[in-house]
């Protein structure tokens, strides 16, 4: 790379589907030098499947990535309408489809590995001498520093690594999954900034990670303690409270069992079964399935669910882990009573399932940080309720928008520039990262809401739609006709997925962009 680009340089802390697509986009600029730092010690996909709804396969043509993702799934015609799932309640011994939701080119499935290998083999192809992008493993990031431009030579964000190391980089990235370190620092470092403003102690802008969500300071700035009065620090520490809650996950009262199956052996132990094809959601109370072929076919992916919502919003004791290997036995024991042709996909598993602790974040005043260089994405800043299968999708989304405006020609000038000091540069970071909050955290948190609701839906949980008959309220309405309701809700609430697009979203940001507007 020719140093008198003065390329910006990108940290992306996460390697999971929103950091790679992100990491391609970027990619594909010379003026950009591009370091992933993941933590795993190689970069290997954890999960099994990745639905992909028409809104964000349009992201993949337009990034040119359809062609070689088509080798991984079956692409239907686009725009023809095609089963995307069938919608079947099953805990009871007679199962009942009582619905089939039919959309626009349907649910694309592909299998999370080959996803990846994908982004991956790109990312070879668009810098094949590792000039511009390099992936670090082993890499998890602890905690970052805001560095004053004096310090060194042009500022910039200092990295801490758990192995001891350091780095340094223009602007963070955080797209480190649920357990967030970039997020929790952000959320940290807030809550100091408003001790000071309580008059508990003096806040140094360049002594801390600035993360103030949603407020800007000036370069240098330092907040002086002050004694507030005592309205003004009861809402003080609301505020915090509020922030300190949104730093570490939290569980959604609900297990995911997770697994693959080889769809050969569904077929040698029920000839024809009905998922081997189409796509299906079965319900039950407090209990749910998801279940549709991957992999051209040869594969069947599996989540079942068990939900205890009086738990949601808690926190896991620290003896029960995210995510550890049960036995079969030990989980379709909430499926007893659910009709046979359900349980004998949990027999078609082998005889350790993997389960997951489904965690969410709490919705974030800000996805990015008050000076501006570092920033949010996927499941670090919205992480959501699987039960529209727009968690990956959503990431996607946070990276087109994202990439698009970094590598917009005015951003690339901007940062490129050989007369760019450290200052004009924090400048023009911090107006493309407010842009990027502006129009994606309303967006994102949209979905993790009605992804809630979904599986309040999907587990016969829904107010006024649970299946108690002293629940009912309006008088007694047969179950058939709740079940219709339960369907008209959750279509509704997914029509997003496929009868809008990203693009009206891209060129608000980049009309925001040009204009000089960040809100």
């Amino acid at each position: 790379m020719d140093p008198s680009l003065h390329p910006t340089r990108v940290a992306i802390c996460g390697a999971g589907v929103g950091g790679l697509i992100l990491a391609v986009i970027l990619s594909r600029s010379p003026h950009i030098q591009v370091d992933v730092y993941e933590a795993a010690s190689e970069l290997k996909e954890i999960g099994a499947g990745i639905g992909m709804w028409p809104r964000t396969w349009k992201i993949m043509k337009k990034l040119g990535l359809d062609k070689e993702l088509g080798t991984k799934a079956i692409i239907p015609p686009e725009g023809l309408p095609k089963v995307a799932f069938q919608f079947r309640r099953g805990d009871i011994p007679q199962g009942h489809t009582f619905q089939t939701l039919v959309t626009p080119g349907g649910l694309i499935s592909f299998h999370r590995p080959d996803f990846q290998a994908v982004l991956l083999d790109v990312l070879s192809r668009n810098d094949p001498h590792n000039e511009r992008v390099h992936t670090h493993t082993g890499k998890k990031l602890i905690s970052y520093v805001d560095l004053h431009p004096t310090c060194t030579n042009d500022g910039g964000v200092e990295l801490r690594f758990a192995d001891g190391t350091m780095a340094r980089c223009d602007f963070l990235v955080g797209a480190d999954g649920l357990k967030s370190n970039v997020r929790a620092t952000m959320c940290r470092y807030a809550v100091e900034e408003i001790k000071a403003r309580q008059g508990e102690s003096a806040f140094d802008h360049w002594s801390y990670p600035i993360v103030l969500m949603g407020s800007t300071l000036t370069c240098g700035e330092k907040i002086e303690a002050h004694a507030a009065s005592p309205s003004e620090s009861a809402a003080l520490a609301q505020e915090a409270d509020q922030i300190s809650d949104c730093a570490e996950a939290v569980w959604s009262g609900m297990f995911s069992y997770r697994a693959t199956m080889k769809a050969e052996e569904l077929q040698r132990r029920w000839k024809g079964h009905r998922v081997l094809d189409t796509p299906h959601v079965y319900l039950g109370k407090d209990t749910q399935m998801t279940v549709y072929p991957i992999a051209r076919g040869t594969l069947v992916n599996f989540a079942a669910f068990r939900a205890r919502y009086e738990m949601e919003n808690s926190r896991l004791d620290a003896s029960v882990p995210m995510v550890n290997n049960v036995s079969k036995e030990e989980f379709k024991r909430d499926f007893e009573e659910w009709e046979e042709e359900a349980r004998v996909l949990i027999e078609c598993l082998g005889s350790t399932t993997s389960r997951w602790a489904v965690h969410t974040v709490k919705p974030l005043k800000s996805f990015v940080s008050s000076r501006g260089n570092v920033l949010l994405l996927g499941d670090a800043a919205h992480a959501m309720m699987p039960f529209q299968g727009s968690g990956a999708g959503q990431a996607i989304e946070d990276a087109y928008i994202l990439g698009t405006l970094l590598t917009h020609p005015r951003c690339v000038a901007s940062l490129s520039s050989p007369s760019c000091s450290s200052y004009p540069k924090t400048k023009t970071l911090q107006r493309i990262s407010r842009i990027y909050d502006a129009v994606r955290r309303p967006m994102a948190q949209h979905v993790a809401s009605v992804s809630r609701d979904a599986g309040l839906l999907y587990t016969l949980n829904y107010p006024g739609l649970t299946f108690d008959p002293s629940s009912s309220a309006g008088g007694v309405r047969s179950e058939e006709e709740k079940l219709q309701e339960v369907y008209s809700r959750i279509r509704m609430n997914w029509e997003w997925a496929w009868e809008t697009s990203a693009d009206g979203d891209v060129e608000r940001a980049v009309r925001m962009f040009e204009s000089g507007s960040s809100n």
